[in-house]
């Protein structure tokens, strides 16, 4: 049960409802003892300098969640995003579809090395067979926080703690 103080916000960037000038008065509004869980999309493509900006305006506040959908296809903000959570020590909960294998293989290093992330909610739809399922197991292996991997295509999900069967 969440705080009654409590407020979720929900942003689909890249969508014709999107404005960045109403994103910012909504989150610079926000009093700072108030705890925030900010629900993030992220399309496909994002440009960084967008991402960066967006970033600033909400580690301004004390965020007591980020959860983050992402569809991993630009390394940079990925690798962005890991690096302001580590800094500024933001429970996270990760909510990540793999489309890119290459993308997919540098940034599961990255996230799986979050000291800040609650939880990791992985989608694929590769098969369990694919090679990428074998990284995902590897970087996996030792995590130590809660995850679910799913793979709709074949109606699979694994659920655990710190083991990936």
């Amino acid at each position: 049960m969440l705080p009654s103080n409590h407020r979720q916000i929900e942003y689909i960037l890249g969508s014709m409802k999107f404005n960045f000038e109403d994103f910012k008065k909504e989150i610079k509004a926000l009093d700072n003892t108030c705890p925030v869980s900010l629900v993030y999309n992220l399309p496909q493509a994002q440009d960084l300098d967008d991402f960066k900006a967006i970033l600033d305006i909400m580690l301004s506040k004390r965020l007591t969640e980020l959860r983050i959908n992402f569809n991993f296809q630009n390394k940079e903000c990925a690798e962005y995003l890991c690096g302001m959570l580590e800094q500024n020590k933001i429970l996270c909960s990760l909510y990540v579809t793999f489309m890119d294998k290459y993308y997919g293989y540098s940034i599961l290093e990255s996230i799986s090395t979050l000291d800040s992330l609650t939880f990791l909610s992985l989608k694929s739809d590769y098969s369990c067979n694919h090679p990428i399922m074998e990284t995902i197991e590897k970087y996996l292996s030792e995590f130590q926080k809660p995850f679910e991997i799913s793979i709709p295509n074949q109606n699979k999900t694994f659920k655990s703690f710190n083991n990936f069967y």
